[in-house]
């Protein structure tokens, strides 16, 4: 086989393995009638997809009693870092539903304001207040920061500041099997490899 056929097949081997592992799925933003983001479905995670709902609401009320990591998705700082920069790639973006990245007070339980933020608990410090990383969503630009809270804080008595939940989404993302694609990729390189034979041996 020539090189301009081997970097050929490279390619197509890349584009078969990257369409094997693609993503079925994309996340789902659900808006109000009043045109106030209240969450999204099919949110990815590191691979896992999630379904959130913001809750301007204590902790207490929205993530079980909030007395135990069980009543969390995320369990370290770290997970709870990408869950929120997650809602700021896939979530809080400008599009067709509304201008969710630049007008944060379009997002439900922060209706005023220039920012806007969600908090995703993760742990309990020793004093029992509630750990989260918070996906603060600012005109002036966007960070993850820290915040601790009482487990009854009323996020509702705080301007801009809600609780995101996530749960997992019945539906995963899904792939395409590889050992159905690579084989009908292989066929394809027999088949160029052979019609190559074909011309040099009519050649000769």
């Amino acid at each position: 086989m020539t090189p301009t056929l081997l970097r050929r097949a490279a390619l197509g081997l890349a584009a078969c393995l990257s369409f094997a592992a693609a993503p079925a799925s994309a996340a789902v933003l659900n808006v109000g009638l009043d045109g106030q983001l209240a969450g999204a479905d099919g949110v990815n995670v590191n691979g896992t997809l999630y379904d959130v709902i913001f809750f301007n609401a204590q902790c207490i009320q929205a993530f079980d009693g909030c007395d135990s990591v069980d009543d969390f998705a995320f369990r370290s700082s770290e997970d709870a870092f990408d869950a929120a920069t997650a809602l700021f790639d896939q979530v809080l973006v400008d599009g067709p539903l509304g201008a969710f990245d630049t007008n944060p007070s379009l997002t439900f339980g922060c209706m005023f304001g220039a920012d806007c933020r969600i908090a995703i608990p993760y742990a309990f410090d020793p004093f029992g207040a509630v750990l989260t990383r918070s996906a603060n969503n600012r005109v002036s630009g966007d960070i993850v920061a820290f915040i601790t809270a009482s487990p009854t804080l009323e996020a509702g008595s705080i301007n801009n500041f809600v609780y995101a939940r996530f749960t997992l989404a019945d539906t995963q993302m899904s792939e395409v099997p590889l050992p159905a694609a690579l084989p009908l990729f292989l066929m394809g390189i027999a088949g160029l490899g052979a019609a190559r034979s074909r011309r040099e041996t009519r050649a000769h």
